[in-house]
This record gives structure tokens, C-alpha cells and sequence, in this order.
């Protein structure tokens, strides 16, 4: 390999790594109790004084918002009715 080539794919590995380091934390670090984020908005605080209080972002406040309104919906019959089959009322003659 001549010296050239190998200096790139060296700048290339340590480029990617150094990509791969700083956005791999990011998923772990957004971790939120929506336990508390919910009793702090049940209890009258805005989202962004949530996320400020709780050092997140208001985006992650709403997603909290947004699974439990999720999870209250689950067990909630639907308005729409369900169409069944059934025969017409038969008048007697």
C-alpha cells in the first residue's frame, strides 16, 4: 500500500470513530421517568417548565405525554360501533 493510501483510510477510520463516538450517547442520555414528568404536569407545570425542571427537552415531555394518552386508549371501547351481521327483524303475517 503506498503511504498515501493509508493515511486516507487512517483519516477515514479515525474520522468515522470519532462520528460514531459523539452520536452514540445520545440515546441513553434521553431516558425519562414519564412517572414524574406526569405528576409535574397533572400538578399544573407547562412542558417546558417540566423539561427545564427536569433537565430534558420539551419534545420528550410530549412523547411521555403522548405513550400514556396511548396506553389510556388501549383499554377504552371504541365510539365507532362494530358492524355485525345480523338478519332483519321478521314481522309475523
Amino acid at each position: 500500500m503506498t503511504p498515501k493510501i493509508s493515511t486516507a483510510i487512517l483519516a477515514l477510520g479515525v474520522a468515522s470513530s470519532f462520528f460514531l463516538f459523539i452520536g452514540g450517547g445520545t440515546a441513553a442520555e434521553t431516558h425519562v421517568d414519564c412517572d414524574k414528568v406526569m405528576h409535574e404536569l397533572v400538578n399544573g407545570k407547562s412542558a417546558l417548565e417540566v423539561a427545564n425542571d427536569l433537565g430534558t427537552s420539551a419534545s420528550a415531555v410530549y412523547d411521555c405525554e403522548n405513550a400514556k394518552a396511548a396506553t389510556g386508549r388501549q383499554g377504552m371501547p371504541s365510539a365507532v360501533p362494530s358492524a355485525s351481521v345480523s338478519s332483519p327483524p321478521t314481522s309475523p303475517r
